[in-house]
């Protein structure tokens, strides 16, 4: 509400505006409103790392098995076998490379997750899921068996 204030006697001139205790409760709303607006982001935030990093999973493992039967049943590791590091230049035997034409790119999560691969091929994250924000930690994961490359 903006109320009349007696203004400078010597001059005449008479001021409108807020009081402050009006000025106090509007400044204290504009605050809780943008606590509630900066927690609810933050879960949003959460969110969408951790489908990001499921998603890079799900990319790195059907690029994994894509190369195992391209390169007639090695493995993009060092040694071409599993278990093992993902070696993300590795070469599938006709030119390619594991990162440049099986994945667009090693994927940004890869510094967190260090991905590597079970026997079996599967997919896990020697960083573990609290690091990482998704995977299955490779200690505690079950392989799955190796998939038949087709001639």
């Amino acid at each position: 509400m903006i109320r009349h204030i007696d203004g400078d006697p010597w001059s005449g001139r008479s001021f409108q505006g807020f009081t402050l205790m009006e000025l106090i409760v509007v400044v204290g709303l504009m605050a809780v409103l943008s606590a509630v607006v900066a927690l609810s982001l933050t879960g949003f935030i959460g969110r969408g790392e951790t489908q990001a990093c499921q998603a890079d999973e799900s990319f790195v493992q059907a690029a994994a098995y894509s190369f195992y039967h391209q390169s007639g049943g090695s493995w993009p590791t060092a040694s071409g076998d599993v278990p093992g590091d993902i070696v993300w230049g590795s070469s599938d035997g006709s030119g390619g490379t594991f990162n440049v034409n099986y994945l667009d790119e090693t994927p940004a999560s890869d510094t967190d997750c260090d991905w590597q691969f079970l026997a079996g091929g599967q997919v896990c994250t020697n960083a573990g899921p609290a690091a990482c924000g998704c995977g299955t930690a490779c200690s505690s994961a079950t392989p799955t068996p190796t998939p038949t490359p087709s001639g």
